[in-house]
């Protein structure tokens, strides 16, 4: 598990984390992270949670990472939602996380 959340970090994600093929848990939540997600995270084919809400990131979830939610164990990916619902970034596999009053 690698939990980082919650700390303020900020910059791009490293795409050297997508070698750690035996990680099931990535918690990413709650900083300041901009870019884009890695396509290097798809290979991460034991991740069960990877919660990447409350961030910045810009453009679309890789079709790799996707692919995980399809074909392996990993639970749908939270992000970020507006008002109405949307996606703050391109998903076809996220769902949005839950607002806490």
């Amino acid at each position: 598990s690698i939990e980082l959340s919650v700390n303020k970090f900020s910059g791009k994600l490293p795409k050297e984390l997508g070698n750690l093929y035996k990680l099931r848990y990535l918690f990413l939540h709650s900083n300041d992270f901009t870019g884009t997600i890695p396509e290097e995270y798809g290979k991460l084919t034991r991740l069960i949670k990877f919660e990447i809400y409350g961030n910045a990131f810009s453009g679309p979830i890789p079709d790799s990472v996707c692919e995980l939610t399809e074909s392996r164990n990993l639970e749908k990916i939270k992000i970020d939602c507006d008002e109405a619902g949307n996606f703050t970034i391109g998903c076809n596999c996220c769902v949005c996380r839950e607002h806490w009053g």
